[in-house]
């Protein structure tokens, strides 16, 4: 990670950390990088930050001759989508993801799609602290358009690439108050199906808050209530979902992986037939795909790294626990709509419940545990606590593992352990935890 990127593009406090200027600085920069004449597509989600920092991007990128097209508040993956779509040399999406409304970030895409190269990150951020007095000036200034018509191609696309009518399926849809506020329900009345959507208010001050993918109690008792076939939460930027079942019970992005990964399989559409997750997906769901005779890769967290070894090992399907969920026929980038939707056609093609499909494993029991940390590297540097995890590793070797990694946008150490005895695991992760705070 450089100085301002980290592993899903710059994240901050809107107005302390990620200010006004500082996304003006990443606009020109971007505008240097690709050079005068090059385009942007930039989308944003609704928090309501997001127009600052929106304005102040698109007053950076055109004082140095970029040109920019304006997408307003639309899902991460639907910029991925219309950067390739208008052959764009970058997308930009400014959200924060599932993070809170006082958070926002910056991420760019490159021209086919995918989040940039280190390489190309370190020459913006190089860049962004230098000043520039010989700005152009008349025709040599980059110029704005609007389209409105984004959202609708982005629905279009999904519908296009999951083909089967959704007709007989009721489902529970929470948008978070984000990105997909407008959208969702829309993609799915046109497939047919009978939706019941709540949070779809384009409210800044309410994105993510006790709704959405974060927060599953909303759509779980919505879903009991109006008799659905399943429900589906989404985050702020639409990139990721999780869902519930007919009964309101959770079902993670591990069970929505497994179960599609196995329907491509059945129908021959699993690339070299690979699933690729990260070190966070339980190793109930390592073992199970083994036995269906599917590879499991583990990458870091972060679907960026996941991306990279999908196109890596021309994989279909990769993704994380999450519910960043990636279909590389499809789309670029975890695509929440998108992967909704495959779930509601494999649903329809079998004619079964999402209880009784979502049982592709049994978890190993798993405890994970957020550390608010100053200092996200500060626990590598104490021998007592890298001694309490060797001492704790030794006793769950070939029965369970531990994992501690530091937050790419939070700042947060995450503390993970996985065993197959529940207390126990509870009790070495609350150790180590505790050890952590203590620093």
């Amino acid at each position: 990670m450089g100085k301002f990127f980290g592993t899903d593009g710059i994240r901050g406090v809107a107005n302390k950390k990620l200010t006004s200027e500082l996304a003006l600085s990443v606009g020109r920069a971007c505008a240097i990088v690709f050079g005068k004449g090059s385009k942007v597509f930039i989308g944003r989600d609704t928090r309501i930050s997001g127009s600052m920092l929106e304005q102040a991007f698109v007053s950076g990128a055109t004082s140095m001759g970029m040109n920019v097209i304006v997408g307003g508040v639309l899902p991460t993956p639907a910029v991925a989508l219309m950067t390739r779509t208008l052959k764009c040399d970058i997308g930009v999406v400014i959200s924060a993801s599932h993070n809170g409304i006082n958070d926002n970030g910056i991420k760019i895409f490159s021209s086919e799609g995918f989040k940039l190269s280190d390489e190309l990150e370190a020459k913006i951020e190089e860049l962004m602290e230098q000043k520039f007095d010989d700005l152009p000036i008349g025709t040599g200034i980059g110029t704005v358009q609007y389209d409105f018509e984004a959202g609708d191609i982005y629905i279009k696309h999904i519908l296009d690439s999951v083909k089967t009518d959704l007709s007989g399926l009721k489902i529970a849809i929470d948008c978070a108050c984000g990105a997909s506020y407008a959208l969702a329900g829309k993609l799915f009345k046109k497939a047919g199906a009978d939706v019941v959507v709540i949070n779809n208010e384009c409210d800044g001050s309410r994105i993510n808050v006790s709704c959405g993918s974060t927060n599953l109690s909303k759509v779980s008792d919505l879903t009991v209530k109006e008799n659905c076939n399943f429900g589906v939460a989404y985050d702020g930027d639409a990139d990721r979902v999780l869902f519930v079942d007919e009964n309101g019970t959770p079902v993670d992005g591990d069970q929505i992986m497994g179960m599609i990964a196995l329907d491509l399989k059945s129908r021959n559409e699993l690339n070299n037939n690979i699933l690729v997750s990260t070190v966070m997906s339980n190793m109930g769901f390592e073992l199970a795909m083994k036995e269906k005779d599917v590879e499991f890769l583990r990458t870091a967290v972060g679907d960026r790294y996941v991306s990279l070894e999908m196109r890596k090992r021309n994989a279909s399907i990769g993704g994380e626990q999450s519910g960043h969920i990636i279909l590389s026929k499809y789309n670029t980038t975890g695509d929440g709509m998108l992967t909704s939707a495959v779930v509601a056609s494999i649903l329809k093609r079998a004619c079964k419940k999402l209880s009784e499909m979502s049982k592709i494993f049994t978890s190993i029991p798993q405890i994970l545990i957020n550390v608010k940390v100053e200092d996200k590297e500060a626990w590598k540097k104490s021998k007592e606590v890298t001694d309490l995890i060797d001492h704790y590793s030794k006793q769950l070797e070939g029965r369970g593992r531990i994992l501690i990694r530091p937050s790419g946008t939070e700042q947060l150490v995450r503390v993970m352990v996985e065993g197959n005895k529940d207390e126990e695991t509870k009790e070495i992760a609350g150790k180590i935890a505790s050890k952590i705070e203590a620093l």
